[in-house]
């Protein structure tokens, strides 16, 4: 079986990015991480990350930034391109942590998450 290339996107200040991190490393999860306040995407990287999936799926709607900016009486407003946009110029607005397991996405580290991660790891984390 191949080896999953995994990517942790997160933010050092995020209590959930860390707690994942940790959990991650604890079973043995190799990855790559990407700390988005340091290296931010572009937008042509999160078109090609969202590959065609729409940019809601990525997009932190509850995220204080995005309270403060009113943006979630606009969701239905704002096209694929805007929330591109937007996430580019402020990465608080990408929901946290963000990983990818080849070419699948996993935003946020809830239960689902963790459990769609498990599914593609063929491991428990």
């Amino acid at each position: 079986m191949a080896k999953n290339e995994v990517t942790f996107h997160w933010k050092r200040t995020c209590s959930t990015c860390r707690n994942a991190k940790e959990v991650l490393l604890q079973a043995g999860v190799e990855m790559t991480e990407r700390e988005l306040s340091r290296e931010r995407f572009t937008a042509d990287e999160l078109r090609a990350l969202l590959a065609g999936r729409p940019a809601t799926d990525i997009f932190s709607w509850k995220s204080p930034t995005a309270r403060k900016l009113g943006l979630a009486a606009q969701q239905s407003t704002l096209s694929d391109e805007d929330l591109v946009r937007l996430m580019v110029g402020e990465p608080n607005l990408i929901r946290r942590p963000l990983l990818t397991v080849d070419s699948e996405i996993i935003p946020g580290f809830d239960k689902a998450a963790r459990a769609r991660l498990s599914e593609l790891l063929g491991k428990t984390v």
